[in-house]
């Protein structure tokens, strides 16, 4: 995908150059752009020669002097102009891998590329990079990348990822820390492979590049019910996702001291399946990787009660009824007693089973459309009242994974469906002037 051109700001540089959505910006300087890094890397020059492409075919080249601090004001379709880099692994464990046929074609897409990494947080294996990329990195500083490591045994990490380039992480990850790069890590834990004692010298030879790693998340292997031809795995238990989470704790106590940081921290999987208390807000720190799963449930319930003490407490008359998976339940539980026991309100939490990926998926952000539906279909909508439904299920244009729109929901169910995306928003839902907030779908 070339540079196409989503955005102008109003007054910036770009448009008075005459930059309009949907050009196409081919070169800055002479330089052809290969993604959004080489264009914050070029535009910072203070007299640039802009090359781009009208959507009528038409090719501009127009001169424009700047400070060397002032943005063109360009905004792109996508980060990467040339070709996304793909996952050349082939890992038991891939999720990818257990997609059932006829999805959106986005869903099926292996991307294991280190500007994605730097840009938007993705998680990348380091196996693909060659000496280009490496040079890249290291002389643009590309600062921080996120690192899916999941062993630093050698033999047990090519064996992991299928790949012989696998088992040279360690040197990979030394050399990182050696050009300044900061470094967040991730674990994707299978019971009886890279669990115990292999887990703790994994933790123990990251916790050897700290300060460059600044944070180890451990994420529970996700099991659906399409591994058709895939090697057996074996899913968490609530006994052994407690003997993690132990294991954590006793590592956070050995790294803080040594440390002054936690340094690792255990996906919210792991206290849920394994009834464990969630650790309160302070053990998070600085909830350096909550999109991955690490402190979500400890953020919402803050967000919740601090929105309840700083709020006048007027909630909303009939029924509410909060969706949820089955782990979500549980993360809700304190929540929920609290709008009952003290709020007064009728709640109803709906656990949804995940029939569509099968029972081991327990999670909030797998759920699907159609789920949902089945499950509430049970309630007429005067019992349902006002129906929340997690934001984590769905995307940015308000689709479940199984393309369900978020508005054939709401007709379906036949009663008003709204989206919560943390605590706070709960909190403003159900009390003070929550009852206007229920008349549209967002």
């Amino acid at each position: 995908m070339p540079a196409i051109v989503q955005a102008v700001r109003p007054g910036s540089i770009a448009q008075e150059a005459g930059l309009e959505p949907g050009d196409i910006l081919d070169s800055i300087n002479g330089q052809p752009l290969r993604d959004i890094i080489d264009y914050r890397f070029l535009e910072s020059d203070e007299e640039l020669t802009l090359q781009f492409t009208k959507q009528d075919g038409d090719c501009w080249d127009v001169e424009v002097e700047k400070d060397w601090s002032e943005p063109l004001g360009i905004e792109f379709v996508s980060p990467v102009f040339d070709r996304v880099r793909h996952c050349a692994n082939h890992c038991a464990f891939c999720f990818v891998d257990q997609m059932p046929q006829g999805m959106r074609q986005t869903l099926y897409m292996k991307d294991d590329d280190y500007r994605l990494s730097f840009l938007t947080g993705n998680f990348v294996t380091l196996t693909n990079l060659t000496d280009a990329d490496w040079q890249r990195i290291e002389s643009y500083r590309l600062s921080p990348l996120y690192v899916s490591v999941h062993t630093t045994d050698a033999d047990l990490r090519q064996k992991m990822l299928g790949n012989p380039k696998a088992g040279q992480i360690l040197q990979n990850l030394r050399r990182l820390q050696k050009a300044g790069i900061e470094l967040h890590c991730q674990i994707v834990c299978v019971p009886g492979v890279n669990s115990g004692k292999v887990l703790d010298q994994t933790l123990l030879d990251l916790a050897e590049l700290w300060p460059a790693v600044r944070s180890v998340a451990i994420v529970p292997v996700g099991l659906s019910q399409f591994r058709t031809g895939l090697e057996h795995l074996e899913p968490w238990t609530q006994q052994t996702a407690r003997q993690l989470v132990l294991q954590v704790e006793r590592k956070q106590r050995e790294f803080l001291e040594r440390f002054g940081t936690r340094l690792v921290w255990a996906a919210d999987e792991f206290y849920l399946l394994g009834e464990h208390p969630v650790p309160q807000p302070e053990v998070y720190e600085e909830y350096r990787q909550l999109e991955n799963g690490i402190g979500l449930t400890s953020k919402f319930r803050q967000e919740f009660f601090s929105s309840m003490s700083n709020s006048a407490v007027r909630c909303i008359s009939g029924e509410v009824t909060l969706v949820t998976s089955w782990l979500g339940e549980k993360a809700l539980q304190p929540v929920t007693e609290h709008m009952r026991e003290v709020l007064k309100l009728k709640v109803r939490v709906v656990p949804v089973p995940n029939r569509f990926f099968g029972p081991s998926i327990t999670v909030t952000g797998l759920l699907v459309g159609q789920d949902i539906l089945a499950s509430l279909a049970d309630y007429s909508p005067s019992q349902l009242g006002k129906v929340l439904v997690p934001g984590v299920a769905l995307n940015d244009d308000q689709l479940f994974l199984d393309d369900m729109p978020l508005s054939d929901l709401q007709r379906e169910v036949g009663c008003p469906v709204q989206v919560i995306s943390g605590g706070e928003e709960l909190a403003t839902k159900v009390c003070a002037n929550g009852e206007t907030g229920f008349s549209n779908s967002r």
